[in-house]
């Protein structure tokens, strides 16, 4: 049985001994700047490029401080049946929490086809509305755009 990617970021998570958890899909390019400008303290940081305006391009790499980790979490896998609403999960619930997130200008990530693969996907259109629901029940009605 194959895992998503976010059980298996989940479970990086859990093995990992850094000050920092990065995070980087396997579609996602380092253009420029490195992954060390992304460890900020106290801070979850994101590159620019990507896919931003596409998906607030959050998931696709990211960098996390262990003690924001550690207090919060990683992903709610009550999501992992469907598709899409996990990162927004994630990143709402960190924010709801107070704590900073900041896009980082000098690292920038390439991403050529957001989405394509996923479209491709068996059963998209459902298992995108599975996620949805689960995400307006548990943020109680809240509406992604």
């Amino acid at each position: 049985v194959s895992q998503s990617r976010y059980q298996a970021w989940n479970n990086l998570a859990k093995m990992a001994k850094g000050d920092f958890l990065c995070f980087i899909s396997d579609d996602h390019e380092l253009a420029s700047g490195s992954l060390r400008d992304l460890c900020v303290p106290d801070t979850v940081t994101c590159p620019s490029g990507g896919n931003v305006g596409f998906h607030n391009y959050w998931g696709g790499m990211f960098c996390i401080p262990r003690n924001i980790y550690e207090k919060y979490g990683l992903y709610d896998m009550e999501f992992n049946e469907g598709i899409h609403y996990m990162d927004e999960d994630l990143f709402k619930r960190y924010s709801e929490n107070g704590v900073t997130m900041k896009r980082i200008k000098d690292v920038v990530v390439r991403h050529e086809h957001p989405g394509s693969t996923l479209a491709k996907s068996e059963n998209f259109n459902d298992r995108v509305q599975l996620n949805r629901d689960i995400y307006e029940r548990k943020w109680n009605g809240y509406k992604v755009a």
